[in-house]
């Protein structure tokens, strides 16, 4: 049992290892607006753009949402930045956002159930690739039976 927590903390760390390493764009952004000492607020109205607003901000620096090319141009105007710099952060957190929500699954499920990193993994893809699509598969038939039903 012991074991089997190690292992999970080394499987962990070596993940936070990776994703430190690689630049991502709501690290970029949060870093770049708390040196400058500004709030979600200062950032949206130095954008002066009507469809951005606080928690259009927050949302970027949450990986909620990213911003499009144009207001990444602005953001490396503001922030000093050079724009190639925050597309490629845009592009490496939309490529490894939905690979951390997987690991934070099985690191979750690992702590819920003590199981093993092995056994949650099989078990996470199992779901995933499997169970997953049999569920929307049958709600899809469900649905379009509902559908037909109510036409008749």
């Amino acid at each position: 049992m012991y074991n089997e927590f190690v292992e999970r903390d080394l499987f962990m760390k070596k993940l936070k290892e990776k994703y430190q390493n690689i630049a991502l764009i709501e690290v970029i952004l949060k870093t770049a607006r708390n040196r400058k000492k500004w709030d979600y607020y200062d950032v949206a109205k130095r954008i002066d753009d009507t469809n951005i607003n606080e928690k259009t901000v927050k949302k970027w620096e949450y990986g909620l949402l990213y911003p499009d090319l144009n207001t990444i141009y602005k953001l490396s105007e503001i922030y000093n930045i050079p724009s190639e710099e925050l597309v490629q952060a845009k592009n490496n957190s939309m490529n490894e956002g939905l690979g951390f929500i997987h690991f934070k699954f099985i690191d979750w499920f690992c702590y819920i159930t003590n199981a093993s990193i092995m056994v949650s993994i099989v078990l996470h893809l199992l779901f995933i690739y499997i169970i997953a699509p049999i569920l929307a598969l049958v709600f899809f038939v469900f649905c379009i039976q509902f559908a037909m039903q109510g036409t008749i």
